[in-house]
C-alpha cells in the first residue's frame, strides 16, 4: 500500500516500476480498478487535483518465460511445425497445413472447429494452445446432363457421378425415327447405341439427335375430302401441302392444326406445313351435305387401329392402319366379320353404310438363349436372353487380361474359336457356353557378347503360339560374328524370328571387332624396315573391302594443289556396299603414325586433289599415339573416285596439310615446262584409271611436259 499526499488544486502522478521478472497485474485507486499508462518499462497513474486523500494499491505477478502450443495431425497431409512447439510470451507462431492430393484439412484450434485453411497464426501468445488437423479423403461428384433433339429418349437424362466413377447412357428413337448422332461435350461420336463415361473427373454433357419421318394425322368432319389423307408421313425438315375438296354443293368451314384454327391461313382450299420437325394433327371441317356413316374398330390382343373410329360421308373413303404392340404380331383382320388377311392397312371405299373392322394380334413366340462364361472373361449378353421368333441375337466374347478363349460350345457342339457368335432366325431355345483359361507364356532369353545390341534383350515373355523377332546391330567397327539359337549356330545373321512359340528359348549374339580383317604395312624410308601400319574397319553398309594397298609417298604423282606432309602416302581400296539403296558407307582407318597438326583428308581422282569435308573425315586419337580416321563415303559422290553409282566406292586417299604454292620467278625457262622422274624410276599405280606413264605421254602430246618430284622429306 502506498500513501500519496497532494496540495489543493494540484494533481499527483505515481510512477510504478515492476522488479525484474515481474509485471504489473492490477491497479486499484481508492479501491476501484483503473487503467494505467505504460511508459517504456514503467507505468504511471495520475490522481485528479482535489482536497481529498487517496489510496493506490498495486499488484505485481511473475512473468512466465514461454508457452507450449501442441500441434497434432492425422490422415494424409502435413502440419508444420508439429509436436510441442515452445513460444515466447507475446510472440507469434504460424502453422502450415498441407493436405495431400485428394484430401482436405479439417482444423481445430483449442478444440474449436476452424474449417479448412492453409495456415493458422497464434498472435501475442500469453497462454498454452492446441492445434489439431484431420486430413480426410475428398470425394467430388460431377454432373452429366443429357438432352435429346428430335423424337427419341436418352436414359438417364441426368446423373451425378462420384469422381472416378462411371455412368452409361442409352439412346432409344421413337417408332419411325432413328439416331443420327451423339455429341459428347459437343464432339460427335457417330451412331452408337450407348455411351459410357469412365473415370469421371469433370462435368459433362450428352446430346442425342434423332431424325426420321413425322406423321401428320388427318381427320375429316362433314362432306369432303383431303389430299393426302390418313396418316401422312413427312420427312424431317421438309414441307407438306394439303388440298381440301368439298362435295358438290358443300364448302370448307374450318381447318385446325393441333386443335387450333388456321382457317385464316388457308389459300385456295390448301394449307402448307413448312419445315416439319414434329408430329401434327390436321382436322378439316366441311359443311354437312351428305348422309354420314360410322366405321367402328375392335381389337383382340395387343395393338392399335388408327383411327380408332371414323365418321364417313356417303360415297367417301376411309383408310385404317393396324400396328401390333411390342412382342405381338398381326394375325388377321376382319371387315364386317369377314377375314381379309393380316393386312396392315385397309381402305373402305365408296362408303354407303355403317361398318366394322377388327384386328387380331397374337403374341410373338419367344425363345431363350442361355449364355454362360467359365473362367476369367465375359460373354455379352449373358444369362437367359429372350429372343423373338425369327429374330437374330449376337453374343460378344471377351477374355480378361492374361486369359484367352479355349472353348466355344453352342448347343453342346464345340465350334471354332471366335470373338462373336450370332444366332440367326431363332426358332428354338439355344445354349452358348465359353471357357477361358490363363494364357500360357514362355520366356526367350536374349543375350549378347561384344560391342552391339540385340533387340529386344533380356528375358522376353511371349504368349504361347505367338512369334517374336530379334534384331542384331553391331556398333561401328564391329560385326555380327555368330548367332546361337538354343545352343545351335545360325551364322552371322542380323535378325531371327521364333515362330509359333511353344517352349522357352535362348538366343545369343556374338559381336566381334571388324577392324582385324584388313592390315597393310609399308616401309616409309624404303629401307626394308616396316614403319607405318594401317588397319581398316568395316563400318555401316559395308560387305567387304577389296584391293587394299598402300602407295608410298615417293610414288605419288604430284600435280597442282597436291597436299603437303603426306607422311603415310595414299591408301587405295574398293568398298563393296551391303545395301545399294543406301549409298552411304562408313570405313574406319587405324594408322600407327600420328597425323601432322592441322591435317585434313585428301582424295585423288581425275588428276586432281580435293579435301573431304570435316564431317566426312573425322580425326580422333588412335592406339599407341596413332591416328583414327572415320570416313563417311557416298557411292558416286563424296570420296568415290569412279564417280559412278554402281554399288561400290573406289578410294585413293590419305592425310596431309593444305599445299601452299611456291613463289615463281619469270624467265626461268623458255616455256616453264620440263620433265623429271622420281629416283625409283617407275609408277605402277593407277589413279582414276590413268597410269603415270600414260599421263606423261598425254602431256608430251599436248606440248607440255609433266613434272614429277620426289617428296621433299626435309
Amino acid at each position: 500500500m502506498t500513501t500519496v499526499r497532494a496540495n489543493d488544486d494540484d494533481s499527483r502522478t505515481v510512477i510504478i516500476v515492476p522488479n525484474a521478472g515481474y509485471r504489473l497485474k492490477s491497479v486499484l485507486a481508492d479501491g476501484n480498478s483503473v487503467e494505467w499508462v505504460q511508459e517504456r518499462d514503467f507505468f504511471a497513474y495520475t490522481f485528479a487535483a482535489d482536497e481529498a486523500s487517496h489510496a493506490l494499491s498495486v499488484t505485481f505477478e511473475e512473468i512466465p518465460s514461454s508457452y507450449t502450443i501442441t500441434a497434432t495431425s492425422q490422415g494424409s497431409g502435413s502440419l508444420s511445425p508439429s509436436g510441442a512447439v515452445i513460444v515466447e510470451e507475446g510472440a507469434s507462431q504460424t502453422f502450415s497445413i498441407v493436405p495431400y492430393a485428394g484430401y482436405t484439412a479439417n482444423v481445430f484450434i483449442d478444440d474449436v472447429p476452424y474449417g479448412s485453411v492453409a495456415s493458422y497464426t497464434f498472435d501475442n501468445v500469453i497462454g498454452d494452445h492446441t492445434i489439431s488437423v484431420t486430413f480426410e479423403l475428398t470425394v467430388f461428384s460431377y454432373a452429366i446432363t443429357a438432352t435429346a433433339e428430335g423424337n427419341g429418349s436418352v436414359t438417364p437424362y441426368y446423373a451425378t457421378v462420384e469422381e472416378g466413377g462411371s455412368r452409361t447412357f442409352t439412346f432409344a428413337p421413337y417408332a419411325g425415327y432413328e439416331l443420327q448422332d451423339v455429341l459428347i461435350d459437343g464432339v460427335s461420336q457417330g451412331l452408337i447405341a450407348s455411351y459410357t463415361f469412365d473415370n469421371v473427373v469433370a462435368n459433362h454433357t450428352l446430346h442425342a439427335i434423332f431424325t426420321g419421318d413425322h406423321i401428320i394425322t388427318v381427320t375429316l368432319e362433314g362432306d369432303g375430302s383431303v389430299e393426302p389423307s390418313g396418316a401422312v408421313s413427312v420427312a424431317d425438315g421438309t414441307d407438306m401441302t394439303f388440298t381440301f375438296t368439298p362435295v358438290d354443293g358443300g364448302s370448307l368451314t374450318d381447318v385446325e392444326v393441333d386443335d387450333v384454327s388456321v382457317f385464316a391461313d388457308v389459300v385456295d382450299n390448301t394449307y402448307e406445313f413448312t419445315e416439319v420437325v414434329a408430329d401434327y394433327t390436321l382436322h378439316v371441317v366441311f359443311e354437312v351435305v351428305l348422309p354420314r356413316y360410322t366405321i367402328t374398330t375392335e381389337i383382340e390382343g395387343e395393338g392399335t387401329i388408327t383411327p380408332s373410329e371414323a365418321q364417313v360421308a356417303e360415297g367417301g373413303n376411309q383408310t385404317f392402319t393396324m400396328e401390333p404392340a411390342e412382342g405381338y404380331a398381326l394375325a388377321d383382320v376382319e371387315v364386317d366379320g369377314v377375314s381379309v388377311g393380316a393386312v396392315t392397312t385397309y381402305t373402305f371405299a365408296d362408303v354407303t353404310a355403317d361398318a366394322t373392322i377388327k384386328a387380331f394380334f397374337e403374341a410373338v413366340p419367344t425363345y431363350t438363349i442361355t449364355a454362360e462364361a467359365v473362367g476369367n472373361g465375359t460373354i455379352t449378353p449373358s444369362g437367359e436372353v429372350v429372343v423373338n421368333e425369327g429374330a437374330s441375337q449376337e453374343f460378344t466374347i471377351t477374355p480378361a487380361d492374361g486369359y484367352k478363349l479355349t472353348y466355344l460350345e453352342v448347343d453342346d457342339v464345340f465350334l471354332e474359336l471366335r470373338s462373336t457368335y450370332t444366332f440367326a432366325d431363332v426358332t428354338e431355345d439355344h445354349t452358348i457356353s465359353v471357357t477361358f483359361a490363363e494364357t500360357v507364356t514362355y520366356t526367350i532369353k536374349a543375350t549378347s557378347d561384344g560391342e552391339g545390341t540385340i533387340t529386344p534383350s533380356g528375358e522376353v515373355v511371349v504368349n504361347e503360339g505367338a512369334s517374336k523377332t530379334f534384331t542384331m546391330e553391331p556398333v561401328a567397327g564391329y560385326k555380327v560374328a555368330d548367332v546361337n539359337v538354343d545352343g545351335e549356330s545360325e551364322g552371322a545373321i542380323t535378325s531371327y524370328t521364333f515362330e509359333d512359340v511353344i517352349a522357352p528359348h535362348t538366343i545369343h549374339v556374338i559381336f566381334e571387332e571388324a577392324i582385324a580383317e584388313y592390315l597393310i604395312e609399308y616401309d616409309e624410308n624404303k629401307d626394308d624396315v616396316t614403319d607405318v601400319k594401317i588397319r581398316l574397319a568395316m563400318g555401316t553398309n559395308v560387305i567387304e573391302i577389296e584391293n587394299l594397298q598402300s602407295i608410298h609417298p615417293d610414288d605419288i604423282l604430284v600435280t597442282e594443289d597436291k597436299p603437303e606432309n603426306m607422311l603415310m602416302g595414299l591408301v587405295s581400296f574398293k568398298v563393296v556396299l551391303e545395301n545399294t539403296d543406301n549409298a552411304t558407307a562408313q570405313v574406319i582407318l587405324d594408322i600407327s603414325e600420328a597425323a601432322p597438326a592441322g591435317a585434313g583428308w585428301f582424295m585423288f581422282s581425275d588428276e586432281t586433289w580435293s579435301q573431304l569435308p570435316v564431317s566426312n573425315a573425322v580425326f580422333s586419337a588412335g592406339s599407341d599415339g596413332g591416328t583414327l580416321v572415320t570416313l563417311t563415303l557416298t557411292d558416286g559422290g563424296i570420296g568415290d573416285a569412279d564417280g559412278e553409282v554402281n554399288g561400290q566406292i573406289l578410294v585413293y586417299s590419305g592425310y596431309g596439310t593444305v599445299f601452299v604454292p611456291p613463289v615463281t620467278t619469270e624467265g626461268s625457262g623458255s616455256d616453264n615446262c620440263f620433265i623429271a622422274t622420281a629416283t625409283n624410276g617407275s609408277y605402277p599405280h593407277n589413279f582414276g584409271g590413268n597410269s603415270s606413264l600414260m599421263l606423261m605421254l598425254m602431256a608430251l602430246i599436248a606440248g607440255c611436259a609433266v613434272s614429277f618430284f620426289r617428296r621433299n622429306r626435309g
